[in-house]
């Protein structure tokens, strides 16, 4: 498997904000109060300012009475808020990393199960002593889908839907290992005009941005320039 992809440094600080993220952005943004101009009530003075004995006070729908309008209370609004794709990704190799270094990521070469049925399923699982696991998959197959569904702490989803918050629910990953490709691609190192010099500080190459190339026909560029 990819070093740059399953060896990466777990970075907890990069994890703790892929989450926040992914979590702010998930938010519906819908709750809403009324303020104190919106509020059932009049806008007259209750009483006169002077003569009575109490405290000064004005509209009923203040915001120190009961039944007025909220000071500063929640409006809808859209939490999302953008987050470098960079660090989408390295979160990505840090929680990918960390669950081969915790023996809790495996490869499967083959889910399309016979039964649609739960319990045959659960047998599965059973041997493997899954309890709590994420299946991922290149495309859905409708009796994996059908068969998990009842069968708790358990989720499947496609490779496009994969993400650091959605590994981080899970205890076991699963992936099938035609998932395996896309995570190579998507997660290519990127590196901006890499300069690599010998000793004697001549250049040798100069390489654009990773992302431009295949990894493996990058990776066999690198070692034929005796770069890497």
């Amino acid at each position: 498997m990819p070093g740059h992809i399953f060896a990466a440094p777990v970075r907890k600080d990069i994890l703790q904000r892929v989450v926040t993220w992914h979590l702010s952005a998930k938010r519906q943004g819908t709750a809403s109060t009324k303020s104190r101009g919106e509020v059932a009530g009049s806008g007259r003075k209750l009483y006169k300012q002077k003569g009575t004995g109490n405290a000064r006070v004005g509209s009923i729908r203040s915001p120190v009475r009961r039944g007025g309008g909220p000071a500063h209370g929640p409006k809808p609004r859209d939490w999302y808020y953008p987050l470098p794709r960079k660090v989408r990704d390295q979160g990505l190799r840090s929680v990918l990393s960390s669950k081969l270094a915790q023996n809790k990521l495996f490869i499967v070469c083959d889910t399309n199960v016979e039964s649609h049925k739960t319990k045959d399923l659960t047998k599965i699982f059973k041997l493997l002593k899954w309890e709590d696991v994420l299946i991922v998959e290149k495309n859905k197959f409708p009796r994996l889908e059908l068969a998990q569904r009842n069968i708790p702490k358990t989720a499947y989803c496609k490779q496009e839907e994969l993400s650091v918050y959605t590994i981080l629910q899970r205890d076991i990953l699963a992936l099938h290992k035609n998932v395996l490709p896309y995570l190579e691609a998507k997660l290519v190192p990127a590196v901006k005009k890499a300069i690599y010099t010998n000793p004697d500080d001549e250049l040798l190459l100069e390489v654009e941005d990773a992302e431009q190339h295949d990894t493996q026909n990058f990776e066999e560029f690198l070692k034929k320039e005796k770069v890497i």
